[in-house]
């Protein structure tokens, strides 16, 4: 009798456990400050915290931090334009070339093996750590001073092509790409990915949405710490050197690639073939 009575208590402080908001809190805001703070969506600390420490299950949490990144980014974007960081016109060029890109990159990465496109990812991101670390801030590709609208829509239609093809919001690319090839500042270039990343997570929150990929539970939670965690995050990186960002920048960088080739690695040696697999 006591076996039954003591799964029963333990049962029931699960359930309290579970109503708790402090994780959702925890995610959204940690998340939400990452991608305030370094001008990206912020999926790679909001995923890893919903399948942890919410118990998430893979796919709602894909589809969950795609709705949180939208509510970050939106008030990140917010805070980067009221300090003159973000230029819109630049945005809405970059962000119509996206859109054309996403499509395509989508459609092969279905063709692409997990291990594959784990390991191409991460080598992706090195190199756009490479790019960062040489690039001497006075555009050294020398297209900065060319004010043409095919060349920032160029650069989205690259990164949305990158951004459907390694399933990512597109920050990591667009970044680099803007502070490289258009020679803007670090804080700039994260304000310009902002409004790029905002409108795309707002329609990919909402498909998912509607597929019912998106876990319910604490989502006013979730998004309000978002909300917060951006604002804070998009502040701390209006009042930071542009030096700093770019080191914070490229650490995330390298996190991020080290995880993706880890995780390539992980799929080739464990399925046979580099078939189907998690990455």
């Amino acid at each position: 009798m006591a076996k039954p009575l003591a799964a029963a208590g333990g049962l029931r402080s699960a359930l309290r456990a579970e109503e708790q908001p402090w994780p959702a809190l925890v995610t959204g805001g940690l998340g939400g400050f990452t991608s305030g703070l370094l001008g990206i969506g912020g999926s790679f600390v909001m995923i890893p915290l919903l399948i942890g420490l919410m118990k998430v299950d893979r796919r709602r949490a894909h589809g969950t931090a795609l709705v949180l990144v939208f509510f970050a980014t939106s008030s990140s974007a917010v805070i980067y334009l009221v300090v003159g960081h973000a230029r819109l016109g630049l945005a809405a060029l970059v962000l119509a070339g996206s859109v054309l890109g996403a499509v395509p990159g989508a459609r092969l990465m279905r063709r692409v093996r997990p291990a594959l496109l784990s390991t191409a990812f991460g080598l992706f991101l090195l190199l756009a750590v490479a790019l960062l670390i040489g690039d001497s801030g006075t555009g050294s590709v020398a297209v900065s001073a060319v004010r043409q609208p095919w060349l920032p829509a160029g650069l989205g239609l690259a990164a949305g092509f990158f951004s459907g093809f390694f399933g990512v919001g597109g920050g990591a690319i667009l970044v680099p790409g803007l502070v490289t090839f258009f020679a803007l500042p670090q804080a700039l270039a994260q304000g310009v990915s902002l409004f790029v990343i905002a409108p795309t997570a707002l329609v990919g929150g909402m498909t998912h949405w509607r597929q019912r990929n998106v876990y319910p539970r604490h989502l006013t939670w979730l998004a309000g710490s978002a909300l917060a965690g951006g604002i804070l995050g998009a502040a701390l990186a209006a009042a930071a050197a542009g030096v700093v960002l770019r080191i914070l920048f490229i650490l995330a960088l390298l996190y991020v690639a080290g995880q993706s080739l880890w995780s390539g690695r992980a799929v080739w040696h464990h399925t046979p073939g580099g078939e189907d697999g998690a990455c």
